[in-house]
């Protein structure tokens, strides 16, 4: 049995805690090259140092250290693969990522001792200009990482989701 997912607070007492940063958020705007395919992209990016408070438990996405720039890799990809001329010109986070935490408290009908972490899920929230072949197009995007089995070493699964928030005009 799981409980109701948990916001992930900075001071929660989680073996994730004892991660030292591996990564660390931009402090200012800053340019990353991106191969996706074929393709390199230049894009700029600003405001990722609001996910400074989040940054350790990045790693168990299993996306890599490079944060941003995985990040911006799924994100040019999902676009590319919508429109395969489209590039990522810009990127501005918006907000601080949420963070959310599930953990385990019962295997095989025996409770766990211990907060045993299973499921993490981490949104993104971004403001983009994107390129589009003719015309620069700004999107709102949120972009969501779900990991499953995170208490397995062989079952982990990693799941992307690429959500169009609706401009306001």
């Amino acid at each position: 049995m799981f409980n109701r997912f948990f916001l992930l607070a900075t001071t929660t007492a989680l073996a994730i805690a004892s991660f030292s940063p591996l990564i660390s958020a931009q402090q200012t705007s800053q340019s990353f090259s991106l191969s996706v395919g074929d393709s390199v992209s230049n894009v700029k990016t600003e405001g990722f140092a609001c996910a400074e408070e989040s940054l350790s438990v990045l790693p168990l996405l299993g996306r890599g250290t490079e944060f941003p720039k995985f990040l911006l890799a799924d994100v040019e990809t999902e676009l590319k693969r919508q429109a395969p001329t489209s590039e990522l010109l810009k990127a501005t986070c918006t907000a601080p990522p949420e963070v959310l935490a599930q953990v385990l408290e019962e295997q095989n009908g025996e409770p766990v001792e211990g907060q045993v972490l299973t499921k993490l899920r981490v949104e993104f929230y971004l403001d983009l200009s994107v390129y589009t072949g003719n015309e620069v197009v700004p999107l709102t995007i949120e972009h969501v990482y779900f990991v499953e089995n995170l208490e397995t070493t062989d079952q982990r699964k990693v799941t992307q989701k690429f959500i169009v928030i609706p401009q306001k005009d």
